[in-house]
């Protein structure tokens, strides 16, 4: 895979562990396989890579349950055009609400 592919999937990976929608690195592996990453696996193999997205989205679950009233769980995963020709989900709440 190419150095750009690469870069890609680390905005992604960190931009999902920011999310809050994933417990830990795994589930991030998971969805970037899914989204076509399939070096995923060996791109987050090293174990600070793996305790810094465990934070971070530990983190972010700490900071949306804080946020996001019981019950409001409906944010979800959109793909933003602005970002790699629309390649590239994002989290975002709902259209008219803040985070």
């Amino acid at each position: 895979m190419s150095r750009e592919c690469n870069e890609r999937m680390w905005n992604l990976a960190y931009r999902l562990a920011h999310c809050g929608e994933h417990r830990n690195y795994q589930a991030i592996e998971w969805e970037l396989q899914a989204y076509g990453y399939p070096q995923a696996r060996q791109l987050l193999y090293d174990a600070r890579v793996r305790a810094r997205l465990d934070a971070i989205c530990a983190e972010a679950q700490s900071l949306r349950s804080k946020a996001v009233p019981s019950g409001r769980r409906d944010y979800f995963l959109f793909y933003d055009a602005q970002l790699n020709n629309g390649a590239m989900p994002g989290c975002f709440p709902p259209v008219g609400e803040e985070a």
